[in-house]
């Protein structure tokens, strides 16, 4: 059986020299009904394994490395198709209000012109591990509730975050994301 490239594809999960294991192709997206984030991948089984699970009337085994067995959603059918999954840009959550207005005000932070786009995407997903951009975006709807826009909003957290983040801490960040 085969990972197998397909038009959503936007991430490869690593072997990392696992016995029994090979590259993955897959998809980090989200149900755009209940926000929940799902990884796809697309397998292409071998005409001897295709005849082998005719053979057993369709039996398949999964095998998953570790203790926790996550939900799954087995599925013949490409899941982009049957249902309404949208594919993960990379960067802050998908699901997140203001994504767009908050990358912006991040960008001007902290893009610097030795990164690309992916890059800096990659750099917000890590940044996304350590800083809840979730119940920020909550934060920004109480403040637009008590009639604060979001622009002095978003220019206000520029403000605290320019204090908060010394260069120096920027460049402690940039080390532990590089490493």
């Amino acid at each position: 059986m085969n990972s197998e490239k397909f038009e959503e594809a936007n991430m490869v999960l690593g072997a990392n020299n696992n016995p029994n294991t090979h590259d993955i192709v897959a998809c980090k997206c989200v149900d755009s009904e209940t926000n929940m984030p799902f990884i796809f991948a697309k397998w292409k089984l071998t005409e001897e394994e295709l005849k082998k699970i005719n053979e057993s009337g369709g039996e398949l085994y999964v095998g998953l490395m570790g203790n926790v067995w996550p939900p799954m959603f087995p599925t013949v059918y490409n899941p982009f198709e049957i249902h309404g999954f949208v594919v993960d840009p990379g960067g802050l959550p998908i699901t997140m209000k203001y994504r767009e207005e908050v990358h912006e005000m991040l960008k001007g932070l902290y893009y610097e012109e030795w990164m690309n786009e992916e890059y800096f995407n990659r750099f917000l997903e890590f940044m996304a591990e350590r800083f809840d951009f979730i119940e920020f975006s909550k934060t920004i709807d109480r403040g637009l509730n008590n009639g604060f826009s979001l622009e002095k909003q978003l220019k206000d957290c520029e403000r605290i975050m320019k204090k908060i983040m010394s260069k120096d801490q920027f460049e402690k960040v940039k080390d532990a994301f590089r490493s």
